[in-house]
């Protein structure tokens, strides 16, 4: 008989070719949600399109327009106030927009998308369902013959068995692993999809996006889309393979099978309790006590090997630290070699290697967001020296988590024309670096002048008075707006210098403290 460790490296040769196919089945897969993303998106620019040139209305002036309808109710809400009371002409122009064939008309084209999307998504639930099927039949059938072939090549016998039946194929993919099918999964996941798109369709259309930012977000849920499928591929090749291994082994007469985890530092820790642990064939329980035990599971099984026989052999296993490969005992279980490694490095040094492994994905995200802001910072040269800083050096990351804040809001602050001076509380006081003008009211303004008895004196006209003569400018982050505060009030003002609201009011020693700098 070969070594475990020949028959070990070819298990996970085998593995690894599986998780390959099982990819390139994925990026197909994805290929199809690209598709669709690309067609929503040819279609949204078609309704944009055809909206600027039917009206002669550019992006901003929709924007302008519907900036305050966050939903569909509130768009109908706003018609009804408007409707209400004494009509001015700026209420009726307003009214006259809203109810015109122009809005009506995009409102028409977004319906129609939305069916439209519908029938798309049912197109990609076809491909995907036609696309994995195929994959998992194929991994059925290599799961089973494989198991027997390698069995006969460490036995070094060649012995009759019967074939894959078809029917038992038909029975795992009719099979419901974690409640659903994966047929169910797919529909589930196209499906849950459609819906996300429709509602984001109708929050972009009321609130007057622009093409790139409908476009963007989109783009976003189908990318979830298709990640969700490749998870769902990945898990599901690892169920089919491993039901179908199970079978070649009996069909061997064999009636135990070891469970085997990867021994690094990815593994789940379901896995690692299990790795080594022998269990019955007929006992065999996916989730429970048989690969995949849960999404993105990596762990497989063996039959045909005694215990006995597993503390006489010698696997390779890879150095968390280092990457190196070191010879260890094939009985070593998961357990018992984290241990080994803990005692070798220390348990704090195998913690955050840990971390850093299992955090990857996000610590990515999260690097590329900081770097922007400490790039000249050495810990920030590379995402290995970003990491290392941030699960070694806990204080200094403490320090720069704090400090981020601060220097997106000095960011936004100089791309908007203003300079940071200091922190009060929850405000930031700030410096206009040029004159401030009003460029515009926005709707919540205008009606507060109108309606509220005590603002018929902040004219624009007088709300530009209050931003000239202002003696502190407090910038608010949680909203991103400016208030400029006078003796005579106070007028409020976004980044597009839109007025969104004016207070007379006289001047406050509550702000005394803002200009003493307490």
């Amino acid at each position: 008989m070969k070594s475990y460790d020949y028959w070990a490296k070819r298990k996970a040769q085998k593995m690894y070719e599986e998780m390959e196919a099982a990819e390139e089945v994925a990026e197909e897969i994805a290929q199809a949600y690209s598709k669709a993303s690309a067609y929503v998106n040819n279609q949204i620019s078609g309704i944009f399109d055809r909206y600027k040139r039917k009206h002669h209305l550019t992006d901003k002036e929709a924007r302008s327009l519907l900036n305050e309808i966050k939903d569909k109710p509130s768009f109908q809400k706003m018609l009804n106030q408007l409707k209400r009371g004494v009509p001015t002409e700026e209420k009726k122009e307003l009214l006259a927009a809203l109810e015109s064939p122009a809005y009506r008309y995009r409102i028409n084209r977004l319906e129609e998308l939305q069916h439209n999307i519908d029938g798309l998504m049912q197109s990609v639930y076809q491909q995907e369902r036609e696309i994995s099927t195929k994959h998992y039949i194929s991994a059925s059938y290599d799961g089973y013959y494989q198991s027997i072939y390698d069995v006969q090549s460490r036995s070094g016998y060649g012995f009759s068995f019967a074939s894959l039946s078809s029917e038992r194929v038909d029975r795992l993919l009719s099979s419901r692993v974690y409640g659903l099918n994966y047929s169910e999964t797919i529909w589930k996941n196209t499906q849950g999809l459609a819906n996300t798109l429709k509602e984001e369709l109708l929050l972009s259309v009321l609130t007057g996006k622009t093409e790139r930012e409908v476009a963007s977000e989109l783009a976003n849920k189908f990318g979830t889309g298709a990640s969700n499928a490749r998870r769902l591929i990945r898990t599901e090749s690892n169920y089919f393979y491993t039901q179908n291994e199970l079978a070649g082994y009996e069909e061997c007469g064999f009636e135990n099978y070891f469970f085997i985890a990867v021994l690094d530092l990815k593994t789940s820790e379901i896995c690692q309790q299990l790795d080594k642990k022998e269990f019955k064939l007929k006992n065999a329980q996916t989730g429970v006590n048989c690969p995949p035990m849960h999404p993105w599971c990596r762990s497989t099984i063996l039959s045909g090997v005694t215990r006995e026989e597993l503390a006489q052999m010698q696997i390779r296993a890879c150095d968390p630290k280092t990457g190196k490969n070191v010879v260890i005992p094939a009985s070593m279980a998961y357990p018992e070699w984290l241990k080994m490694q803990q005692d070798k490095y220390g348990h704090t040094t195998i913690n955050n290697l840990t971390k850093m492994v299992k955090n990857k994905k996000t610590d990515q995200a999260q690097y590329q967001k900081y770097k922007t802001y400490f790039k000249k910072d050495k810990d920030f040269k590379s995402f290995e020296s970003f990491q290392q800083m941030k699960y070694t050096y806990v204080r200094k990351w403490d320090s720069i988590k704090k400090e981020l804040p601060v220097l997106k809001t000095k960011k936004f602050l100089s791309d908007n024309g203003y300079s940071y001076v200091r922190t009060v509380g929850k405000d930031t006081v700030v410096m206009a670096e040029q004159p401030v003008r009003i460029k515009a009211l926005r709707h919540h303004a205008a009606e507060n002048i109108e309606l509220r008895s005590d603002r018929k004196a902040m004219t624009l006209e007088n709300a530009q008075k209050i931003v000239d003569e202002a003696k502190i400018i407090l910038y608010r982050k949680t909203n991103k707006t400016f208030k400029f505060v006078a003796e005579q009030g106070y007028s409020v003002l976004n980044a597009d210098m839109e007025l969104v609201t004016a207070v007379p009011q006289k001047w406050r020693k509550s702000y005394d403290k803002y200009l003493k700098g307490e």
